[in-house]
This record gives C-alpha cells, structure tokens and sequence, in this order.
C-alpha cells in the first residue's frame, strides 16, 4: 500500500472512531428539535405579536396551551418572565412518561451591566402529529 494512501485510511478511521455517540433517546432527539425551532421562532420575533406568528406558533403547541397562551399579560408565557431574555438554550431531557418529556431551557441576560441566566422547564407531549409543547413552568429558584 502507498504511504499516502495509507495516511488517509488511517485519518480515516481515526475519524470514524473518535465521533461522539448521542446518548439521547430517539424521543429526546426529535422533541429537542421541534422545541428548538419554537423558541427560534419565538426569539425571532421578540415580545412583538402578530397573527403570522400566532399561526407559525400553534403547530408547535398542544390545542390545550394554544387556547391558554395569554400574550397580553405582563408575563410571557414561554419565557416566564417580563424580562424578555436575550438568548436561549435547550438543555437537559427528562422522559417523564410513556408519551411526555421534559426540558431544561436556559435563558440568558447578557449586557454591559448584567449577565444572568435563568431555568424553565417545557414539557412536551407526542401526539400524532408528533412533539409539541404542552406546559411551560419556572424552575426552582
């Protein structure tokens, strides 16, 4: 075998070997994206409200939480919060039954003066149309 081409069989399987197995289960993996692209959508927009969102927004929710997302209050539902965060990440996954998950989403707060993150917790819940959110709570303080 030429050297060269041994040089990259071997950077080959080098490569193959050292990738990271996802130690998420299949549910965890297909909610965590449905749930990603909500906040996304939700970020995106700001505390800004129309009904373009209003319907982008509701294939990711259950019928439930759709009729009971109050977007006039002073506390935005997904957020949790009046303070509208900066950014968002999704962290951990809890499998809470056979058809229901939950999810640590992080919020941060990050200016000259202050840098500050915070945790909620969304539950989804699989439907046949597949994962959407079905409650968002505060997490402990």
């Amino acid at each position: 075998m030429r050297p060269k081409a041994a040089i990259l069989l071997f950077a080959f399987f080098l490569a193959v070997s050292c990738s990271v197995p996802n130690l998420e289960s299949e549910s965890c993996v297909d909610a965590r994206g449905e749930l990603k692209k909500l906040y996304s959508l939700h970020f995106d927009r700001g505390r800004a409200s129309d009904e373009q969102y209003r319907r982008d927004r509701e294939r990711f929710l259950t019928e439930d939480l759709a009729q009971r997302i109050d977007e006039n209050g002073e506390i935005d539902y997904l957020t949790q919060t009046g303070d509208f965060p900066k950014a968002f990440r999704i962290g951990k996954c809890t499998e809470t039954g056979k058809d229901t998950l939950s999810f640590g989403v992080l919020l941060f707060w990050r200016d000259v003066n202050r840098d500050e993150q915070r945790e909620i917790e969304a539950s989804m819940e699989k439907t046949d149309g597949g994962w959407v959110l079905d409650k968002v709570e505060k997490g402990e303080e």
